[in-house]
């Protein structure tokens, strides 16, 4: 069993984890992919698990947004845990790095790591220059980002910033791979029409 953790519910992320999903299924590979409730994306060639989301009610809430935030990434932590426990599960794929309150959660995985789970991320923005908190728990919060780690999936070849040296960690260069656009259509040439949106250079 290869568990694939994905954090995000839209956007470019979750369009990769769903494509990375579907190619290590065809590889063989069974695939449990732990995605958020409204991760957009099913496929028959994995299995989907529902990670706890923040309440679209909270969102609004500017006061509490934050404290939810900080409550969803420790639950969702929580349940890439307890799917490592109850599949058994050798190798977790994290489609993205996140350093994020990684110094309270990161020791579980460490611990995971040392009973011979192994753990890669695809580290998409390997610059983490986005600071939370103060500079000391910034830079403490990237190095137990990385400390669980066997490998940092990177998409050109880099020096990570990991904060401080990780022992065995690998860095593994990989191709981004394309994405799969529905073909235009003759309801789209009329939407453009409408709207007197000029032809696109090269189109007809």
């Amino acid at each position: 069993m290869l568990l694939v953790f994905c954090t995000a519910d839209h956007g470019g992320l979750a369009d990769y984890a769903h494509a990375q999903a579907e190619a290590l299924a065809e590889r063989g590979h069974a695939v449990l992919l732990l995605a958020p409730p409204g991760f957009p994306f099913r496929s028959s060639l994995y299995q989907c698990r529902t990670l706890p989301s923040l309440p679209s009610r909270v969102r609004r809430l500017r006061w509490l947004q934050r404290l939810a935030t900080g409550a969803t990434i420790l639950c969702q932590q929580t349940a890439l845990n307890r799917a490592i426990a109850t599949t058994g599960a050798r190798r977790v794929l994290c489609t993205t790095y996140s350093e994020y309150l990684a110094p309270l959660w990161a020791w579980r995985l460490r611990r995971w790591r040392r009973r011979g789970v192994r753990f890669g991320a695809v580290v998409h923005d390997p610059v983490r220059d986005f600071v939370v908190g103060p500079p000391w728990w910034h830079r403490l919060s990237i190095a137990q980002g990385y400390s669980f780690l066997n490998v940092a999936f990177v998409h050109a070849p880099i020096q990570l910033d990991t904060a401080s040296p990780q022992p065995q960690l690998c860095t593994q260069v990989i191709p981004h791979g394309p994405y799969r656009y529905p073909a235009a259509s003759s309801g789209a040439a009329e939407r453009r029409r409408q709207l007197a949106i000029p032809p696109r250079p090269g189109c007809c």
